[in-house]
């Protein structure tokens, strides 16, 4: 799992095959989708230490858990609905081993602990990483060009970002 995780954040084309080929990753894809949010919400609890009490930092936690979870699934809902637009046919569970990978770079998000402007910048890239990973996710499992993967992603992350925050 470690391995695809780094091959996922170096954009690696091939793993995206891979992945389509192997129904035993979903559970994998699950699992980096759970330590991406866990990552944002540990880096969210420090920020809280000491300010809002443990109510307030399990909820920080749960929140971002289910965030990354529902992103994870709305942006393969929507990867599934642009393939039968484009009449690319794949299968759900195909995409999100797709987009569960894509999301390695997220395991970088307890990074933000360290606060103040670099805690943006560091946020910033974080997603810009994500979202170049999800171009290279969906361009490679859909088998479409470059521009509507990255469309796709964008709004993915919009999407994800809109519901991270919503649950901040």
């Amino acid at each position: 799992m470690i391995g695809r995780m780094l091959r996922a954040a170096r954009f690696d084309a091939r793993l995206y095959q891979e992945l389509q080929a192997d129904p035993t990753a979903t559970v994998q894809a699950l699992a980096v989708v759970l330590l991406s949010g866990l990552s944002l919400g540990i880096a969210g609890v420090i920020g809280f230490y000491g300010q809002e009490g443990l109510g307030a930092q399990s909820l920080v936690l749960t929140r971002t858990i289910t965030a990354a979870l529902a992103g994870w699934v709305v942006l393969s809902l929507l990867g599934l609905l642009v393939g039968q637009l484009l009449n690319k046919p794949i299968a759900f569970p195909a995409l999100l081993r797709a987009i569960g990978f894509a999301n390695a770079p997220g395991l970088l998000y307890i990074l933000i602990m360290i606060g103040g402007t670099m805690a943006l910048l560091t946020n910033a890239a974080i997603l810009l990483w994500t979202l170049l990973a999800m171009t290279v996710a969906l361009r490679n499992t859909l088998l479409v060009s470059l521009l509507p993967s990255f469309l796709l992603a964008v709004i993915g992350t919009v999407i994800y970002i809109i519901m991270r925050n919503m649950t901040a």
